[in-house]
Formats: structure tokens, C-alpha cells, sequence
């Protein structure tokens, strides 16, 4: 049984020290007011960014008392019954306790060989660490080191300010032009805890670097980091829903035969084709490079749909980007008319 990603919602946990740098926090299914960590520490949101960590109690194995949404007090929970909550949601028990587990030590849930998350080699790590004993795993395990692909407070803590430098920092704008108009939500600056926040909750799995994209919601026509605009994109993506650089538009280049005649090349490069293709005039070369584009974003749907790992919407949207594209509606590639006239691309 292989953890299911798609249940687990990363928390920001505030201003606590980490048992390590690997230790991560999700919110425990069906009790959004906690956060269980890789470690099996337990907290509890307060307000405002505040954090209380729970203590765990020594009653027939560790557990720990919580208030679940949808029930009246405090309930007695065990810590391997919120391991399957929050890792294994689709297995109705197992049991992970062992009774040479020294009671005072806090860490006794410290897995460093995480890599392997499979039901059956996760309990297998939980028993070697209680047992003192070094687990004997294949050392090309082919199970996905998914804990590691969620953002570290650190790493949290880094893209959050990098969306308010590209946002806010004078320097930074006057370094990169095209960052000039960005904004960012008000709330993210008056509190880098909520940006950071946000982040988190919105982070999901995937084998491959994440990085916040504002371009694909807005279908490349927004500049502003926001709840409803910004999302995690894998780093692949995230230059392909922008404003291109070029003043002919993406992937369109002016050329001149030998009798001097003007035409505009597609180079098939750009969108992972081979073959350049000729065109008599910019319009021909727009609609051809619209459709390669719109075919190049579909080749990414269609594989991320077998690999299953991109969430529905941003598929969904991926998906409403490749028909504006298609159909001309999209005017990201669009130069300005001065810079068309100025081309000779009008006549």
C-alpha cells in the first residue's frame, strides 16, 4: 500500500524548532485545527499563525487528545491511528507500537530512510528504529521519496519572499523590466505568514521542482501574486504560459531570401517540433505558431494525465489556455501595433 499524496495537505507550522530539517507537517484529515508532523508530533492552530503542541499521552501506547470537527470534545487518539489518517486514509488499521520504545524519547519516530513509503516498509522502518536495528533496504528502493517534494519551512519561507521582492523591491524591478507592473496581495505584505500559509496549504505532490506561477490562471495577461491567481506549477511549465520576450511574437522570426522578399520563420525548436516552416507574412506564422504552441501545451496534458500527479484544476486550466491559444484569443505574443508598423508586418 503506497501513501496517497493527493490526501495530504501540507501546514505551515509557525515559529516552533524542528526536530530536523526533513520534518514536515499535514493537516490531520476530518481535525483541521491540527498538524501532524513526519516525526509524529502533534500541534494545534491557535490563531493567527500560533501553533500549541500537543502532549502526548502514555495510556496502553502514545496517544494524543484532539477535537475533531464534527464530534463534541476532546477524544482520546492513538499515534499510529493518526498515521493512517493522515498517510495511509484507505487502510481501517495497523498497528505500529512496540513496547521497547523508550517513553521519553521524542524521536523515536524519526525515520531517516523515509524514501520508502509503501505500507509494509514504513512499519518496517518504525520497527528497526524502535529495535536499534539498520533497516536493509535494495539501495535503488523504486518507491518515491515524497515527503521531500513538500517544501521545508525554509524553502517555504524563500518563495514567499521571493514573490514580494518581485513585487515590492524597486531595485529588483529596475533590474528585471518585466516585473515592472507586479503586485502582490495586500495581506502577504502586511503578513508573510499568510503567503507562507498559503503556500503550504496549496502544495501537492509531484517528482520534480514546484515553483509559484502567476501566468497559467490568468492565462499569461495577470501580474499579480495572489490566493485566486497564484498556484505551484512545476518548474518545466512555468515559462511556457508568460509574455514572450520577442517583439514577432513566440517562436516567429523575420528573415530575408536572397532577392531580398521578406518572410517569417516558425522554428519547430521552440515547441519541441523539428521542422522550421516558411511563412509569406506574420499572420500565417502567428496562427501556425499559436497552433504548435497549443499542440506542444496538450502533449504535457495528456502526459501528466497517465502520470497523475498535476491536480484536476491545473489541468483543467492548462487545457483553457491551449484553446485561447488556438483560437487567437490569447494576446500575450501580440506586439504592440507601433512595433508591428515600425516591422512592416501591417502591410
Amino acid at each position: 500500500m503506497i501513501i496517497e499524496t493527493k490526501h495530504l495537505t501540507q501546514a505551515y507550522v509557525n515559529n516552533i524548532p524542528l526536530v530536523a530539517d526533513d520534518e514536515r507537517f499535514f493537516y490531520v484529515p476530518g481535525a483541521s485545527d491540527y498538524a501532524l508532523s513526519t516525526y509524529a508530533r502533534l500541534y494545534k492552530k491557535l490563531s493567527e499563525g500560533k501553533w500549541k503542541r500537543q502532549e502526548m499521552i502514555y495510556n496502553r501506547g502514545d496517544s494524543y487528545k484532539i477535537i475533531y470537527d464534527y464530534e463534541d470534545g476532546e477524544k482520546l487518539t492513538s499515534v499510529e491511528s493518526l498515521i493512517r489518517q493522515v498517510f495511509f486514509p484507505a487502510c481501517k488499521a495497523f498497528k505500529v507500537y512496540n513496547y521497547n520504545f523508550n517513553p521519553s524519547d521524542e524521536l523515536r519516530w524519526d525515520i531517516k530512510q523515509l524514501s520508502a513509503v509503501s505500507y509494509e516498509d514504513y512499519l518496517y522502518l518504525i520497527q528497526c528504529k524502535a529495535n536499534n536495528k539498520n533497516p536493509q533496504l535494495e539501495k535503488k528502493n523504486p518507491l518515491i521519496k515524497f515527503i521531500q517534494s513538500y517544501p521545508s519551512r525554509k524553502r517555504i519561507t524563500s518563495m514567499a519572499n521571493g514573490m514580494r521582492t518581485r513585487a515590492c523591491n524597486k531595485k529588483f524591478k529596475a533590474r528585471f523590466p518585466e516585473y515592472q507592473n507586479t503586485i502582490i496581495y495586500h495581506e502577504w505584505i502586511e503578513n508573510i505568514n499568510r503567503a507562507k500559509e498559503y503556500i503550504a496549504s496549496c502544495w501537492y505532490y509531484y517528482p520534480g521542482k514546484l515553483v509559484m506561477d502567476k501566468d497559467l490562471m490568468t492565462f499569461g495577461l495577470g501580474n499579480c501574486y495572489a490566493p485566486e491567481f497564484a498556484v505551484p506549477l512545476p518548474y518545466k511549465y512555468n515559462n511556457i504560459f508568460c509574455k514572450t520576450k520577442s517583439e514577432l511574437g513566440f517562436g516567429i522570426k523575420e528573415k530575408y531570401r536572397s532577392n531580398g522578399r521578406k518572410y517569417y520563420l516558425v522554428p519547430g525548436s521552440t515547441v519541441g517540433e523539428t521542422k522550421d516552416i516558411s511563412c509569406n507574412s506574420y499572420k500565417e506564422a502567428l496562427e501556425i505558431g499559436r497552433k504548435r504552441k497549443a499542440a506542444y501545451v496538450r502533449k504535457y496534458i495528456k502526459e501528466e494525465q497517465e502520470n497523475g500527479y498535476l491536480p484536476e484544476y491545473i489541468l483543467q486550466q492548462m487545457e483553457r489556455w491551449a484553446k485561447k491559444c488556438e483560437a487567437g484569443e490569447l494576446i500575450v505574443w501580440e506586439p504592440r501595433p507601433e512595433v508591428l508598423e515600425r516591422m512592416g508586418v501591417l502591410s
